[in-house]
C-alpha cells in the first residue's frame, strides 16, 4: 500500500537551470522471503510548516520537473516508457545535437527499477531511456542524410564502476581488467584503455549492450534476485563535421552523452531484507553482526568465482559450498558476507558471467580441497581455560610493535573466553600493578596497542623515553628502537612533541659508530662480498621495514635517511639500503617508502617488474610482427599525448638532502692534480712578488754563496738524479740545510725559522678552522693542468682518478707533468706558477694544495721524476719544506702525474664516512670544467666504482655519462671581464676574468603536457642549493665554508648577480637559433625557464625582476597568423590572451588589430603559459572595455537585408562575450548604461533598436527558437504585432549563448510577457467568443501550438477541460469541434492504424497535419498525441453517453432484443437506456462499408480493443435501465458490450481434415469470423489435447490474463468430460463395425493419451478402453492433398484406426508376429488381425503411456497359445528346415518357456502351475500331429516321432545313422549362420534364453540322447596292470593339483560325485580286446557294438594290451582327462 504522507513534493514552475529531476514510481518487485517494500510517501500537494515534534517525523519538501506513475496500466494517469522517454531523452538528444555533453543517471533502491528505467525490455513498448535515445538519434541521422555537407560519427564505450574497480564491458577479449582513472590536463578525466566503438545503426548499439549486460557484475538478495551491484555508464561520442562544400573548410562539433545505471541503494534502517543481507549492519556504519575476524570483505565477483571453483572441484552441494565459503572469508554463517544467502548466491553463479572461466588465474585455498577450519564456536580456547591475568602477562611480554593478535593467537586460545582483542585492551591495557603470589611479590603490566589498520594492533610500552630509546640504539635492536620511537610519539602526544633533534643526533651517533666498526674497515681492497653488509646500513633497513609504514613516511628523512646519508654518503645510501635488502618484505617496503617520500633509486626497480623477460619472449612471423608494432606504436602515442610527463631526480634531489654538518663533512670526490696546480696551492697563501724582483734575488744570493768545490764533490754531484738535485737546492737555498752559518747567522735562521713557524702554524690552524673541500681543489687544479696534444691522438681524454683505500687517498692525473718551477712554487709561500685566474675557482680561494693537509699530515707529489714529500711533524716548516722520497710509480705508471695522501690517525677511524663523502661529486660538475673530460672515482674502501664523462656535441649541447644514465644539457656561457672590480670585491684575490653558466636541461618530457621543469640548484663548481631556478646558474660565487648558500654580503658575488639576467636573455637567442627546436618549440621551451616572481629566494630574488623587466621591453612573444599570413613578434603589452573561443569567434584578429591595435597571442604558446607568467610578463587579456569598443564598431558598420540574421548571430554572441566577461563582484551599472545607448537589440519586425527609449519584451517562447528557415514558426503569426525581440536573436546553435544572452538581457530590464497572459488574456476570449471567425488558418493553428508548448512546462496554466469544450481543430472535413465531432488521429500523429487503410469500412474524420511539422520527433509526435488527446480526439474508437428511450416495439430492433423476454413489463412501461454508444464499432461491425476485407479489418480491431480494454473501454460495458414509470434501475449491457460479444466478427481459422479412399490425408484451412464464446483460446495445452478439431481464436491475445478475451466469453479450457467425448467421437464406428479412421500428430496423440493417465483413475481408463473403441493405431497413408507443411497451423502426419482393447497387444518381444504377418494375412488367422501398440509411434518409450495402457488391461503380449499357433504356422510354411527359420522357432519356444517360467519364490507358485498345466495341455494338443521339431538332417519331425536331444557327441557318432533316430537340432552359433544375419540378429529387442527353450521340449516329452542309452563292457582276456596303476597314481596327485588352481568348481564336483573313493578302489586291468554295447533301452532293437581302447567301469579301468605295451599313452592321457573334465570341454583339452 503506498502511503501518501509525511512528505510535501512541490514541483518546480520555472526551472531555467541545466538539471531535470524526475520521480518514477513503480511497481514493487516480488519478495521471497516476506520482506516488506521500503517506500517513501509523497504529498502531492502544496504545502507548508512542520509537524508538531519535528524531528525526523517533519515533513520534508522535494522540488522536481517530472513525477511518473508507472505502478497500474489501468489508471488514465498511467505514464509508460515512451513519458519518462519524451520528457528526460528528448531534450538530451537535442542537445547533444547542439553540440553540448549531456547525462542521465538514474538512483534508486534495490528493486526500484531503475535498469527497468534505463535499458527496459526487448519489447518495443518495454524499451527504456538508452535504446529509445539511440534509436531517436539514428532517426535525426537518418533524416539528414540527403546533407552532403554534414557527416556524423557515433561512438559508444561501456563500463561499469564495481568495488571501487572500472570494467570494460566492451572488452573484445572479455578479460575484464581494472582500468586506470586518469585526468588529462584539457579533456579532464577519462578512463585509460576503455573500448570506443563505432556504430553505425541502432541494431549495432543494441547488440553492444546487450554483450555488455551479459559482462554486468549483479548478484542475488533477498530483495531482487538479479541486483545491478555495480554503477554502469553508457556513453555517447556524437561527432559532427560540417563540411562548406565551396572552400572545402571544415570543422567539428563534437558531444558526449552519458548514461549511468547506478547501483540500488538501501536503506537498512527499514528494509530487514538488507541487513540480513549484509550481516546484520548497516553499510558504512561501522558497526553489525558480521563475524570477519580480518574485517575484509569480499566482494560479490569473489564469492561466485569461489563458488564456481568449488564446483570444478568436486564441491557441488549446498552444505559443502556454505561449509567452504566460511572457512575461507573467516565467518559464522555466509550471509554475514552480505551478499545473500547461499541458495542465492549458487543460483548466481551458475549463470553467465566472468567468474565462470575454466582456467582461474587467482584460486582460493580452502575451493582446492582445504578443509582445515579454527572452531571457534566453542567458549573455551584451543589450550583450556585462561585467567585474565595469563592474557595480560601474554601480552606484556609480546614483542614491542610486534602484531599482538598473531603473537599472542589470540583468536585461538584467549577470545572465546576474554572476547575481542581489541575490546581487551580497551578495558585492561595501560600501566597497571597486580599482585602476585599472595600479594608477596608484584607485577607491573604496560600494554599499549595502536591499531594501523582494522584489526591490526601492534605492541607499543608506556615505559619509554629518550635514555630507553638510547639503550636500545646502543643495544642494536631494530625493533626495540623503532617500539620506543613509537611509544615516545604516543607518550608525547604526536610527533611534534617529541625531541627530534635529540633523537637524530643520538641516531647520527650510533650509526657513525656502526660504520666505523664495521668488518670491511679491515679489509682493504677486498671484492664485494653478498654475505657481508655494512652494520649501520642493516640497521637502518630493519627500522625502516619494521616502523609502521604512515609513521615511516613521516620520519624516515629525519631520523633516519639524513644521518645514514652523513655516515655513507647521502646518494650512496639509496643504493645501499636497496641493495642490502635480501627478503622481498624488505624491498617492497623501500618501493612503497619510495614512491610516498620520492625516492627515484627505490622506485625504479617497479619499473623494472613491468618489463617482459627477453627469455619469455616468442618469434612471430614478420606479417603478425608488423601488426604488432603498428598497434604498439598507436598505444604508445595514444600514453604519451595523455600522460604526465615524469620528473627525473636532479641534482638538488642528491645534493640538498644533508644539512650544515653534512655539506662540511663531504669527502673529496673524482679529481687529479698536476705540479702546476700544486705550486698554485702554496703560492695563493702569499704577498705577491714579480717575477724580477725574484730572479734578482736568487742571482745575487747565488753569487753571495759561491764556492769552490772539490773534484769528489763535482762528481757525486753528477751522480745526483737531476730531479733529486732540485730538490736538494731547494733544501739548501731556500732553507739552509747543508749550510754552515757562524753564531749569529745560526741565531738569526733559528729566529727566523720560529718566526715562518708561527706563521705556517697559523695558517695552519686557518686552514683546519675552514670546512674547505680539498677534493675540489685537487679538481680545480686538475682543470687549470695542461694537457699534451697527444692524448686526442690515443683517443684519450684529460682525466683524473681518486683511489680512496682504508690508509688513505691517491690521485692520478694524466697532464704534461712538473716542471721545476713549479716544484720550486710548491715549496714556497705566494709564488704560484699559474697567474691570474680567468674563469674562477671550485675551491676556497687562497688556500690551494694547502687543502690537503686537513686529512694528511705527510702527502707526498710523483710527477715527471719528481719523488718529494711535506711532513708537517717534522718541524715548524713542514708545511713547505719537501723531502725526497723513493719512486713509487709502480701500477700508476700509465698516469703522469701521482698525489698520495696517508690519512691521519684520527682520520683512519672514520675512513668509511671520508670514503662516502666522495659520492656527493655530481656527475654535473663536468659541465663547468674548461679541460677536465674524465672523473673516475675508486673507492676500494666500500668496493664501488664510479666515472664519469663528459662529451662536447656541438650547438652548445653538452652530454654527461655517468653510472645511472646519460643526461643532456644545453650549456649557454659568458666571460665576464673582473680587471675592474676592486681587489677588496675580489677577495683580495686576482683574477682577470670569471664565467658564468646556465644549462637548460633537455628532456624528452612533452612540452604540451604543462610540466614545469624541476628546479635546479646553483653552483659554485658545487651544487649549493635551489634558489627555485629552474636551470643550473655556474658561477664564481663567494661561498662560507658550509657551502649551503652563497655570502649575500659579497660584492663579487652581487656583481656576478647583475650578469645573470643579461645571460639569459641571451640564451633566448640560442634557443630560437639552435637546430634542435622548430617553429614555436624554441619559445615554449625556453619561456618554461622563466623565473617568476615569488618563486626565486633570497639573494638572487633580483634576477627574476631583471629578467621579467627585460622580457617586456622585448618583442619576444609571437602573434596567432591568420589567413595564412606571417607570425610577428611583439612586446608582451601587445598582445592579449582570450581562452574563451567564442570571443575567437567573434572578434577576429583583423577586427582586433584595425579596432584595438592588439594581437593575439600564439596559440601554441597561450596554452603552454600559465597565468601567472602571463601576469608578470604584463599579456593582457580582453576585458569588457575591449568588447564594448567591438560592439561599437560592429553596429557603426552597414547592414543590408540579406545579411538581417548573420547579423543577429553577431551581436547574440557578442552580447554572450561582454556577458562572461562582467565582473560579478562589481557594480556594472556603467557597463549596462553603455549598452542601453547602443542600436543593439533586434525586433521581429527585422530592425535594430536601442534599449535607452524603448519598452521591449522576450519572446513569447524561450525554447525550441531555432526554428529551421523551410517554414515560419507557428509562433511568429502569434507575436507579429508585438514588440518582442526577435526569435533568432536567442536561437544561436550554442545554448549556453542563448542562455547567457537572455541573463544579459534581463540585466538590461528586457520584460517577459507570462504564458498565463497570452494564454488566459488573449487566446482563451478569442475562441470562446465569435472572433475566431475572423481569423485565418495559421492563426487559429498557432494558438493550440502555444498552448500545447505551454501547458507541456506548466500545466496549470489552462483548464484543458475548458480549453476542450472551446478548442477548434483542423481536420480533412474542415474546421471541427472534438467535443461534438468524432476526431481521430492519422499516422503522422503516432497512430498506428492508417484508419483510411486499416478500416475502409467506416468514414472517418481525421485531424490534419498541419500541426506537426517534417522535422518534428518521434516525441515531438507523442506529445502532440497526449495533448489533443486531453482535447477528445482518439485513435480509433470514440464511447460516448447518450439515452436510448425503448418501447416494446422499438427494442426489436435494438441492441437489446435478446433481453425484451426477462423484464418484458419494464418495456411495456417504456423505459431509458443511459446507454455507452460507439458510433464507429456499430458501423464496423454490422454495416461495414468494405465487406471484402472485413476479415482484415475484424483482426486489426481485435488486436486494438484488446490492447487498450482496459485502460479505456473496459468501463463502458455496463449501464442502467431506468424505467419511466417508477424510476427502478437495472443494469444492463451497453450498445457497445452487445455488439461486440454476439456478432460474428473475431477472426479464427476452420481446419478440416480427411482420409480419403486412396489413403491420402486431405487437410484444408479457411479463415471466417465467429462468435467470440464459441471460440476456443489456442493455450498449448488445449491445442496439445484438441489439435484442429475445434475452432480456436486468431486474435491477439496473449494470454487468458487478457480481460478483453474474457468479456467476449473465449473458452480458456477444457474438461475432461469433453475431452473424453470427442476421443470417443474420433473413433465412432459406422453400421459395419469397420474401425474409424482418425488423421492427426503423432505428439497430439500421444500428449493427449498421457493426459487422460494423469487424470483418470484406473477405474476410468478400464472403463474408457473397454467401452469404446478409442486406442490409436497408425495405418499406412499417403500425403497427398496436404499442402505446404510449413504453412499449416497444425501439424497432421499420420492417420490410424481407432481399436478396441481386444484388438491389440501391448508388445511382442519376438517381433515374429509382424516378421510373419503376410503368411498368417494369407491363411486368414485371426492373430494376424490383432495390432502390437508398441511398434507404433512413441508408445513402447513413454513410460507413462505404458502405463496408461496397462491400467487399461491391455493384454501385454501374446499367450502361450497365440505363441504355439505361431509356431505351427511358421514350421509348417517350409518343407526343410532353413537357418533363419530355424532361429525364429528357437526364439517362439523360448518366449513360450518364459512365459511359463514360475519362481518357486513366488506367492501365487501354485496357482500359476496350474494355469500353466492347462496351457501346456493347450499346447501340446496344439502341436499333436504337427511337424514342428527342426532335426539335424534339415527336416521337420513331429513329438510322436520321440525325437532326442544330442547331449553325447559319442553316442551322436554311434547313431547318427540310424533312421528311426531323430536327433533335434538345435540353433548354430553366429559364425555358422550367414554373414547377413549377424547384423539381424544385433537388432533384435529379444534374446533366446536357452534354459527356457529346453523347459518347453521337456514339456514336449524330448528326452535326453544319454538318458535313453545303455553301455555294456565286452572284455576278452584281462589282467591288473601294476605299470598302469603306478601311471596312474603319478597322474591323479598332478591332476588334482592342476584342476584344484585352475578348475575349482570341476574339482569340488568331482568330490561331491565320490570320485575319490572309486580312486582309492580303481584297479588297472588289460585286455586282449575291448568291445562296448550301446542300446537304447526303450529299443532294444536299436543297438551297435564299438571297440574302445579303454573305458571306465565303476572301480575298474579298462585297456587294451597293445595300446599299453606300445607306450601310446595319448589315448590313455584321453580317456584319463575325459574322467576328470566331467564333460568340460575346456577342462578336457587342458588335461589332455
Amino acid at each position: 500500500m503506498w502511503k501518501w504522507d509525511g512528505y510535501n513534493v512541490k514541483t518546480t514552475e520555472h526551472r531555467k537551470g541545466r538539471f531535470s529531476v524526475a520521480f518514477v514510481f513503480m511497481p514493487w518487485r516480488s519478495f521471497s522471503h516476506g520482506v516488506e517494500p521500503n517506500l517513501a510517501g509523497l504529498n502531492p500537494h502544496d504545502g507548508g510548516g512542520d509537524r508538531a515534534g519535528g524531528g525526523r517525523k517533519a515533513p520534508k519538501t522535494f522540488a522536481f520537473d517530472h513525477c511518473f506513475w508507472s505502478i497500474d496500466e489501468s489508471n488514465p494517469k498511467f505514464a509508460g516508457q515512451d513519458h519518462v522517454f519524451n520528457a528526460l531523452g528528448k531534450d538530451v538528444l537535442e542537445r547533444a545535437f547542439e553540440g553540448y555533453n549531456a547525462c542521465i543517471f538514474a538512483y534508486g533502491q534495490t528493486g526500484s527499477g531503475k535498469s527497468y528505467t534505463m535499458m527496459g525490455t526487448f519489447q518495443d513498448t518495454g524499451h527504456g531511456i538508452i535504446p529509445r535515445l539511440c534509436n531517436a538519434m539514428f532517426s535525426k541521422i537518418d533524416s539528414h542524410c540527403d546533407d552532403e555537407s554534414l557527416a556524423v560519427k557515433v561512438e559508444v564505450s561501456y563500463m561499469e564502476i564495481y568495488n571501487e574497480k572500472v570494467h570494460d564491458l566492451l572488452d573484445p577479449k572479455g578479460s575484464k581488467q581494472n582500468l586506470k582513472v586518469r585526468e588529462h590536463n584539457i579533456l579532464g578525466p577519462y578512463v585509460d584503455g576503455l573500448s570506443q566503438l563505432a556504430v553505425a545503426s541502432f541494431e549495432d548499439i543494441d547488440n553492444l549492450m546487450s554483450e555488455g549486460n551479459k559482462s554486468r557484475t549483479v548478484a542475488a538478495t533477498n530483495m531482487n534476485n538479479e541486483s545491478s551491484r555495480s554503477h554502469a555508464v553508457f556513453n555517447i561520442i556524437l561527432t559532427q563535421t560540417l563540411t562548406d562544400i565551396s572552400s572545402g573548410v571544415s570543422g567539428e562539433k563534437a558531444s558526449k552523452i552519458s548514461l549511468v545505471d547506478l547501483a540500488g541503494s538501501e536503506r537498512a534502517q527499514k528494509t530487514g531484507a538488507l541487513l540480513e543481507e549484509y550481516g546484520g549492519t548497516s553499510l558504512g556504519s561501522g558497526s553489525g553482526s558480521s563475524d570477519s575476524e580480518s574485517g575484509f570483505k569480499p566482494c560479490n565477483g569473489d564469492i561466485l568465482s569461489f563458488i564456481h571453483q568449488c564446483i570444478q572441484c568436486g564441491k557441488d552441494s549446498e552444505e559443502d559450498i556454505d561449509a567452504a565459503l566460511c572457512n575461507q572469508f573467516n565467518v559464522k554463517e555466509t550471509r554475514h558476507l552480505g551478499y545473500g544467502k547461499i541458495n542465492n548466491l549458487m543460483t548466481a553463479s551458475k549463470k553467465p558471467g566472468q567468474h565462470q572461466y575454466q582456467e582461474h588465474s587467482l584460486v582460493f585455498e580452502v575451493a582446492m580441497g582445504t578443509d582445515v577450519r579454527i572452531k571457534t564456536e566453542s567458549k573455551i580456547g584451543m589450550l583450556g581455560h585462561q585467567t585474565k591475568e595469563a592474557a595480560l602477562a601474554c601480552l606484556h611480554n609480546c614483542p614491542l610493535l610486534e602484531d599482538m593478535e598473531i603473537w599472542s593467537h589470540w583468536s585461538l586460545v584467549f577470545e572465546p573466553e576474554l572476547g575481542k582483542l581489541k575490546d581487551f585492551i580497551q578495558k585492561y591495557g595501560g600501566t597497571y600493578t597486580i599482585p602476585v603470589d599472595g600479594g608477596k611479590k608484584s607485577f607491573t603490566y604496560h600494554i599499549i596497542a595502536m591499531e594501523t589498520s582494522p584489526g591490526v594492533l601492534l605492541k607499543l610500552t608506556s615505559q619509554t623515553s629518550t635514555e630507553l630509546f638510547e639503550e636500545a640504539l646502543m643495544q642494536k635492536n631494530p625493533r626495540n628502537v623503532c617500539g620506543q620511537l613509537m611509544s615516545l610519539i604516543v607518550a608525547n602526544k604526536g610527533m611534534r612533541n617529541i625531541p627530534m633533534a635529540l633523537i637524530t643526533n643520538q641516531m647520527k651517533s650510533q650509526l657513525i659508530k656502526m660504520h666505523a666498526a664495521d668488518t670491511n674497515d679491515n679489509l682493504p681492497g677486498a671484492p664485494p662480498s653478498d654475505t657481508l653488509t655494512d652494520e649501520a646500513v642493516q640497521f637502518v633497513l630493519r627500522c625502516l621495514a619494521i616502523l609502521p609504514v604512515k609513521t615511516c613516511v613521516s620520519l624516515a628523512n629525519q631520523i633516519f635517511l639524513e644521518p645514514l646519508g652523513q655516515v655513507v654518503g647521502s646518494s650512496k645510501s639509496k643504493f645501499l639500503l636497496l641493495s642490502a635488502c635480501q627478503r622481498a618484505e624488505d624491498t617492497n617496503r623501500l618501493q612503497e617508502l619510495g614512491c610516498m617520500l620520492g625516492v627515484g633509486e627505490w622506485t625504479s626497480q617497479i619499473q623494472q617488474k613491468c618489463q617482459i623477460k627477453m627469455t619469455d619472449v616468442e618469434i612471430v612471423p614478420e606479417e603478425e610482427a608488423e601488426m604488432i608494432v603498428l598497434d604498439n606504436n598507436d598505444e604508445e602515442e595514444d600514453d604519451e599525448e595523455f600522460e604526465t610527463a615524469s620528473v627525473s631526480s636532479d641534482l638538488s634531489d642528491i645534493l640538498l638532502e644533508g644539512d650544515i654538518e653534512e655539506e662540511n663533512d663531504r669527502s673529496t670526490d673524482k679529481t687529479s692534480l698536476t705540479s702546476v696546480e700544486v705550486s698554485e696551492c702554496i703560492s695563493e697563501t702569499t704577498t705577491p712578488k714579480t717575477k724580477e724582483k725574484e730572479d734578482s734575488a736568487d742571482e745575487i744570493s747565488d753569487l753571495n754563496d759561491m764556492e769552490i768545490k772539490s773534484d769528489e764533490e763535482i762528481q757525486s754531484e753528477l751522480l745526483i738524479d737531476p730531479c733529486e738535485k732540485v730538490v736538494n737546492t731547494i733544501r739548501r737555498e731556500e732553507f739552509g740545510i747543508g749550510i754552515e752559518l757562524n753564531e749569529d747567522g745560526q741565531k738569526l735562521k733559528i729566529v727566523q725559522d720560529k718566526r715562518l713557524g708561527r706563521s705556517l702554524d697559523r695558517l695552519s690552524k686557518d686552514l683546519y678552522s675552514k670546512d674547505t673541500h680539498f677534493v675540489l681543489e685537487l679538481i680545480q687544479n686538475a682543470d687549470d693542468n695542461d694537457y699534451p696534444e697527444s692524448l686526442a691522438k690515443k683517443g684519450q681524454m684529460a682525466s683524473v682518478k681518486f683511489v680512496m683505500q682504508t690508509d688513505g687517498v691517491t690521485v692520478l692525473n694524466n697532464e704534461s707533468g712538473f716542471l721545476e718551477k713549479n716544484i720550486r712554487a710548491l715549496c714556497d709561500v705566494g709564488r704560484s706558477t699559474k697567474g691570474k685566474h680567468k674563469f674562477g675557482y671550485i675551491g676556497q680561494k687562497g688556500i690551494g694544495f694547502k687543502s690537503v693537509f686537513r686529512v694528511t699530515d705527510r702527502p707526498e707529489v710523483h710527477s715527471n721524476g719528481y719523488h718529494i714529500c711535506f711532513d708537517v711533524l717534522s718541524g715548524p716548516m713542514g708545511y713547505i719544506l719537501p723531502h725526497w722520497i723513493d719512486d713509487e710509480l709502480d701500477a700508476y705508471e700509465s698516469w703522469t702525474t701521482k698525489i698520495v695522501l696517508p690519512l691521519k690517525e684520527e682520520m683512519k677511524a672514520t675512513v668509511r664516512t671520508l670514503a662516502g663523502k666522495f659520492n656527493d661529486i655530481h656527475p654535473s660538475l663536468l659541465l663547468f670544467l674548461h679541460r677536465l673530460r674524465e672523473i673516475t672515482i675508486d673507492n676500494k674502501v666500500e668496493n664501488s666504482s664510479q666515472v664519469m664523462r663528459r662529451k662536447d656535441l656541438g650547438n652548445d649541447v653538452i652530454e654527461i655519462e655517468h653510472n645511472t644514465g646519460i643526461d643532456r644539457w644545453l650549456v649557454v656561457k659568458k666571460m665576464l671581464d673582473a680587471s675592474k672590480i676592486s681587489l677588496q670585491a675580489k677577495s683580495g684575490v686576482e683574477v682577470e676574468s670569471t664565467e658564468i653558466s646556465l644549462a637548460f636541461p633537455l628532456t624528452d618530457q612533452c612540452i604540451l603536457s604543462k610540466v614545469m621543469p624541476p628546479k635546479q640548484p646553483v653552483f659554485a663548481f658545487l651544487p649549493l642549493r635551489s634558489y627555485g631556478f629552474r636551470f643550473i646558474i655556474q658561477a664564481d660565487f663567494d661561498v662560507p665554508s658550509s657551502r649551503e648558500d652563497v655570502d649575500c654580503d659579497s660584492a663579487w658575488n652581487q656583481w656576478i648577480r647583475n650578469e645573470i639576467h643579461k645571460l639569459f636573455l641571451e640564451a633566448l637567442d640560442v634557443f630560437k637559433n639552435h637546430k634542435e627546436f622548430t617553429g614555436m618549440k624554441a619559445l615554449i621551451n625556453f619561456l618554461q625557464f622563466v623565473p617568476v616572481e615569488g618563486e626565486i629566494l633570497d639573494f638572487f630574488r633580483p634576477v627574476s625582476t631583471q629578467i621579467l623587466k627585460q622580457l617586456r621591453a622585448k618583442p619576444c612573444l609571437p602573434t596567432q597568423p591568420y589567413n595564412g599570413g606571417e607570425v610577428l613578434w611583439k612586446l608582451p603589452t601587445q598582445v592579449v590572451t582570450v581562452k574563451d573561443s567564442l570571443v575567437h569567434e567573434v572578434v577576429t584578429p583583423e577586427f582586433l588589430q584595425k579596432h584595438l591595435d592588439l594581437f593575439y597571442l600564439h596559440r601554441e604558446v597561450a596554452d603552454m603559459l600559465n597565468p601567472t607568467l602571463i601576469q608578470c610578463l604584463g599579456i593582457e587579456s580582453l576585458t569588457v572595455n575591449h568588447l564594448i569598443q567591438i560592439g561599437k564598431a560592429i553596429t557603426m558598420s552597414p547592414i543590408n537585408e540579406d545579411d538581417f540574421c548573420t547579423r543577429i548571430y553577431v551581436i547574440a554572441k557578442w552580447l554572450a562575450c561582454v556577458y562572461r566577461s562582467l565582473d560579478e563582484f562589481h557594480d556594472n551599472q556603467e557597463i549596462y548604461i553603455e549598452l542601453k545607448k547602443m542600436k543593439i537589440i533586434p525586433l521581429a519586425s527585422q530592425v535594430f533598436v536601442s534599449l535607452e527609449d524603448n519598452t521591449i519584451f522576450f519572446p513569447l517562447s524561450l525554447e525550441d527558437m531555432a526554428r529551421s528557415q523551410k517554414y515560419r514558426d507557428p509562433i511568429s503569426y502569434l507575436q507579429e504585432d508585438m514588440k518582442t525581440i526577435h526569435p533568432l536573436f536567442l536561437a544561436a546553435p550554442d545554448n549556453e549563448v542563448n542562455s547567457q544572452v537572455q541573463k544579459m538581457l534581463v540585466k538590461l530590464d528586457v520584460c517577459q510577457l507570462t504564458p498565463n497572459e497570452v494564454i488566459n488574456h488573449h487566446i482563451l476570449p478569442v475562441l470562446k467568443s465569435e472572433m475566431w471567425k475572423n481569423k485565418n488558418r495559421e492563426t487559429l493553428v498557432s494558438y493550440l501550438v502555444y498552448i500545447k508548448e505551454q501547458t507541456e512546462k506548466n500545466s496549470s496554466l489552462v483548464n484543458m477541460d475548458e480549453l476542450a469544450n472551446v478548442a477548434i481543430v483542423m481536420t480533412n472535413q474542415g474546421e471541427k469541434y472534438p467535443k461534438k465531432d468524432n476526431v481521430h488521429f492519422t499516422p503522422i500523429y503516432g497512430n498506428k492504424y492508417n484508419l483510411m487503410q486499416i478500416f475502409p469500412g467506416y468514414d472517418w474524420c481525421l485531424l490534419d497535419s498541419v500541426y506537426i511539422r517534417d522535422q518534428s520527433s518521434s516525441t515531438e509526435k507523442q506529445k502532440w498525441h497526449k495533448f489533443f488527446c486531453r482535447l477528445g480526439i482518439t485513435d480509433l474508437i470514440t464511447v460516448r453517453p447518450v439515452q436510448v428511450e425503448l418501447d416494446s416495439e422499438s427494442v426489436k430492433e435494438s441492441a437489446w432484443s435478446s433481453i425484451e423476454q426477462l423484464y418484458p413489463d419494464d418495456f411495456k412501461q417504456g423505459c431509458v437506456v443511459e446507454d455507452n454508444s460507439c458510433d464507429e464499432i456499430r458501423d464496423l461491425l454490422k454495416s461495414n462499408k468494405c465487406p471484402q476485407s472485413y476479415k482484415l479489418q475484424m483482426k486489426s480491431l481485435c488486436e486494438y480493443l484488446d490492447q487498450v480494454w482496459d485502460t479505456q473501454f473496459a468501463r463502458y460495458t455496463k449501464t442502467k435501465l431506468i424505467r419511466k414509470d417508477n424510476k427502478q434501475e437495472r443494469d444492463v449491457e451497453s450498445s457497445f458490450c452487445i455488439w461486440l460479444k454476439t456478432c460474428d466478427w473475431l477472426p479464427t481459422i476452420e481446419v478440416k481434415v480427411g482420409v480419403e479412399n486412396n489413403g491420402a490425408i486431405k487437410y484444408t484451412e479457411e479463415v471466417c469470423c465467429k462468435k467470440p464464446s464459441t471460440l476456443y483460446y489456442p493455450f498449448e495445452k488445449i491445442v496439445k489435447l484438441l489439435h484442429y478439431t475445434v475452432n480456436y481464436v486468431s486474435g491477439p491475445f496473449d494470454t487468458n490474463k487478457s480481460t478483453f478475451a474474457q468479456f467476449l466469453g473465449l473458452k480458456f479450457e477444457v474438461s475432461l468430460e469433453d475431452l473424453i467425448s470427442s476421443l470417443k467421437k474420433w473413433g465412432q464406428r459406422s453400421d459395419g463395425g469397420i474401425p474409424a479412421l482418425f488423421a492427426t500428430s503423432q505428439s497430439h496423440i500421444e500428449h493427449l493419451y498421457s493426459y487422460l493417465g494423469e487424470n483418470l483413475n484406473k477405474k476410468q481408463i478400464q472403463d474408457l478402453l473397454d467401452k469404446a473403441p478409442v486406442i490409436f493405431v497408425p495405418v499406412i497413408t499417403k500425403s497427398v492433398g496436404r499442402g505446404d507443411m510449413n504453412q499449416q497451423r497444425f501439424a497432421v502426419n499420420v492417420a490410424g484406426q481407432m481399436l478396441s482393447r481386444q484388438e491389440v497387444w501391448w508388445e511382442d518381444k519376438t517381433e515374429l508376429f509382424q516378421k510373419h504377418q503376410d503368411i498368417l494375412t494369407e491363411i486368414h488367422a485371426d492373430i494376424g488381425r490383432k495390432k502390437i501398440l508398441s511398434r507404433y509411434m512413441n508408445y513402447s518409450r513413454s513410460p507413462s503411456l505404458r502405463e496408461f495402457f496397462m491400467m487399461g488391461k491391455i493384454q501385454t503380449c501374446p499367450d502361450v497359445e497365440e505363441y504355439s499357433e505361431l509356431l505351427v504356422h511358421v514350421a509348417s510354411s517350409q518343407s526343410r528346415v532353413e537357418t533363419e527359420t530355424l532361429h525364429d522357432v528357437m526364439k517362439l519356444l523360448s518366449m513360450i518357456g518364459d512365459l511359463m517360467y514360475v519362481d518357486e519364490n513366488d506367492p501365487e507358485s501354485v496357482t500359476k502351475k496350474m494355469l500353466n498345466e492347462i496351457q501346456r495341455k493347450k499346447m501340446l494338443n496344439r502341436f499333436k500331429g504337427q511337424n514342428i521339431i527342426p532335426t539335424k538332417r534339415k527336416t521337420w519331425t513331429s513329438l510322436e516321432k520321440n525325437p532326442l536331444i544330442a547331449d553325447n557327441n559319442e553316442y551322436e557318432n554311434i547313431f547318427k545313422n540310424e533312421d528311426n533316430v531323430h536327433f533335434v537340432l538345435m540353433e548354430e552359433n553366429e559364425h555358422r549362420r550367414g554373414q547377413h544375419n549377424v547384423r539381424a540378429s544385433a537388432r533384435e529387442s529379444y534374446h533366446i534364453n536357452p534354459e527356457a527353450m529346453m523347459s518347453v521340449l521337456r514339456m514336449c516329452e524330448i528326452e535326453n540322447l544319454s538318458d535313453v542309452v545303455e553301455e555294456q563292457i565286452i572284455p576278452s582276456g584281462y589282467k591288473l596292470s601294476p605299470r598302469l596303476q603306478n601311471y596312474m597314481i603319478k597322474c591323479v596327485p598332478l591332476l588334482q593339483v592342476f584342476l584344484f588352481n585352475n578348475y575349482g568348481n570341476i574339482y569340488q564336483s568331482l568330490i561331491d560325485e565320490g570320485l575319490v573313493d572309486t580312486l582309492s578302489r580303481l584297479n588297472c586291468i588289460e585286455t586282449d580286446k575291448l568291445e562296448v554295447k550301446y542300446w537304447f533301452k526303450n529299443d532294444p532293437d536299436i543297438f551297435r557294438l564299438k571297440e574302445e581302447i579303454c573305458k571306465l567301469n565303476k572301480e575298474e579301468f579298462f585297456f587294451q594290451k597293445r595300446y599299453e605295451e606300445s607306450y601310446n599313452f595319448a589315448d590313455i592321457n584321453k580317456a584319463i582327462a575325459k574322467i576328470f573334465s566331467n564333460n568340460d570341454r575346456a577342462c578336457f583339452n587342458d588335461l589332455r
